[in-house]
């Protein structure tokens, strides 16, 4: 009986140590109004390029103009362009991400 709940209790460890995953990447998230109304721009689109790489990691934002794009590659720097048809588009230059923080534009 007590092999089989040591047994039990190894299994359980095991199986816990092994679900915990290391996190790896990081992610860019903010909010998309517009500027006089402050109302939001639902379907906006913020394209994040890995400059080094030329990886491209693209969203769009939502009803409430909220937008999150996971699992991007840390370091940088990163060009994001965030635009809207009938408004200009707004460029934010040298964005570096961290491990596991969400970078807030």
């Amino acid at each position: 009986m007590l092999k089989r709940i040591l047994f039990s209790l190894a299994i359980v460890f095991i199986a816990t140590t092994i679900s915990k995953a290391q996190v790896t990447t990081s992610s860019i998230t903010g909010n998309v109004v517009d500027s006089l109304t402050k109302e939001a721009l639902t379907g906006a689109s913020i394209i994040a390029t890995h400059t080094p790489s030329g990886t491209r990691y693209t969203g769009l934002s939502s009803k409430k103009g909220d937008f999150t794009i996971h699992d991007m590659r840390v370091g940088g720097p990163y060009l994001v362009v965030v635009s809207f048809v009938g408004y200009e588009s707004v460029t934010f230059d040298d964005v570096v991400l961290k491990l596991a923080e969400p970078f807030l534009l």
